[in-house]
């Protein structure tokens, strides 16, 4: 379709929002112009242009002005708001450059921010308003925020994953240790052999009068006694074990020392033999070969021959001495490496020794104290019971020797025979409960009664 150029008009009213040309058009950017440039034409069928054919029906519009804009917006497509990129001197092509494809309405668009200011040659473009960007933001921001809730939810699902896999092991490690304790504890119960204190303390929990009470404290002050003196006997023999120990350690590093400096004279001795053994064959050699020379005693060289000869053999006959002399010393020295081995083995074995004895009696001591410990609580406990049972028994006592007493004043005062035989039974009765308790008990000032009366 075509545009005319009109002219302007000079009434300017405020514009509603519509389409805004790109600076590129031979049209004015301002609305007001455009609406000034047109004129009403009279639409044909079949009218073409460069973006294609449009057919339209005549507008029946109150004006002419207001008849070609509705002509031109029905006509209008999405792409009749770009204009052709132009780059390096030539037309590129008519690509939309928006963020959709889709028909453009009047409403998504404001006079005051119609196109997007793009640095470049493509700033002619027109984009999404400010509102719609922020509407396209805005579900990208929810979008991002319903992620990060998302990962928020996880993690907090996998902390508590994690917490109670922690308390569960915890629990079972609490579990596994209380099982692992108990069976500890049980075997220790059955494998503890019954000592003289067990049977002792088991005794004294059947005891009922203060007298068998009595001879339990008194076996178990006797088997302290007895614990006392293993104990100080166990003591010794671990003082005794690590003095010898000691004594041991000390000789052993010293023969230990010896060993080395032995070895030592040993390899110097037969490092000396044989050398000494080269320097006899060489000199043995040597002799041999100036005695087969034949010469002429009168010759000048005659008289250093024979002194060589005689220097070679004192120094074969030095060296054989010193052969021997080192030889005899290596015999000794190695006789005296096997004196110090035997030696270091017995200090050896004496320290291994020592180790078992301080071991041994060190448990032998740790179970007399466990059981010497225990006859003291014993002692303590069976003790505060014995004083308890006296009081209960004194306070018995009192009673029935009162109560006997009553019986012997009624006994004196009644004069009917019946009765009278009557208070003889209690009596007997009474008096045979009291002189059992008589005879066992801890307790001083009380006899036995007899067991008739009058």
């Amino acid at each position: 379709m075509s545009i005319g150029a009109v002219a302007q008009q000079n009434i300017y009213k405020k514009q509603k929002p519509g389409v805004k040309l790109s600076s590129g058009s031979t049209a004015s950017n301002n609305l007001k112009a455009v609406l000034s440039d047109l004129k009403e034409t009279k639409q044909t069928t079949g009218t073409s242009n460069a973006l294609g054919t449009v057919t339209t029906k005549p507008i029946q519009a109150k004006n002419s002005m207001a008849q070609q804009v509705s002509s031109n917006i029905s006509s209008s497509t999405s792409e009749s708001i770009f204009r052709e990129s132009y780059k390096g001197g030539k037309y590129i092509g008519t690509t939309p450059y928006t963020e959709g494809m889709r028909y453009v309405s009047v409403n998504d668009y404001k006079r005051e921010n119609v196109r997007t200011v793009i640095p470049g040659e493509i700033s002619g473009y027109v984009g999404l308003t400010t509102r719609g960007q922020n509407r396209a933001n805005s579900k990208i921001n929810d979008f991002l925020n319903w992620q990060n809730q998302q990962y928020q939810k996880m993690m907090e699902q996998q902390k508590c994953m994690d917490t109670a896999q922690m308390f569960n092991n915890i629990s079972q490690g609490i579990l596994g240790l209380g099982n692992i304790a108990t069976g500890i504890i049980q075997a220790k119960q059955s494998a503890k052999v019954e000592t003289p204190v067990d049977a002792t303390v088991n005794e004294l929990k059947q005891a009922d009068t203060s007298a068998e009470l009595q001879s339990g404290i008194s076996e178990l002050n006797a088997q302290q006694k007895a614990l006392t003196t293993k104990i100080d006997n166990a003591n010794q023999t671990i003082k005794e074990a690590q003095e010898l120990k000691t004594d041991a350690e000390a000789q052993l590093q010293t023969t230990e020392d010896n060993i080395s400096s032995t070895k030592k004279d040993i390899q110097t001795y037969t490092s000396n033999i044989t050398k000494w053994q080269s320097s006899l064959q060489s000199d043995e050699a040597t002799l041999k070969q100036l005695e087969s020379m034949k010469m002429d005693p009168t010759s000048l060289s005659y008289a250093g021959v024979q002194n060589q000869i005689k220097e070679l053999r004192i120094n074969i006959k030095n060296t054989k001495q010193n052969i021997n002399n080192a030889e005899n010393a290596k015999q000794e020295a190695e006789a005296k490496l096997k004196e110090l081995e035997t030696s270091k083995q017995e200090y050896t074995q004496t320290i291994q020794t020592a180790n078992n004895d301080i071991k041994m009696n060190s448990q032998n001591l740790e179970t007399l104290n466990d059981q010497q410990e225990d006859v003291t609580d014993a002692i303590g406990k069976y003790n505060q019971k014995l004083t308890k049972m006296e009081n209960k028994e004194s306070d018995k006592l009192n009673s029935m020797r009162s109560q006997l007493a009553e019986y012997a004043k009624e006994y004196q005062s009644e004069t009917d025979p019946g009765k009278k035989e009557k208070l003889q039974q209690k009596y007997a009765k009474q008096a045979a409960e009291y002189n059992q308790m008589v005879g066992s008990t801890t307790l001083s000032g009380y006899t036995a009664v007899g067991a008739q009366l009058g």
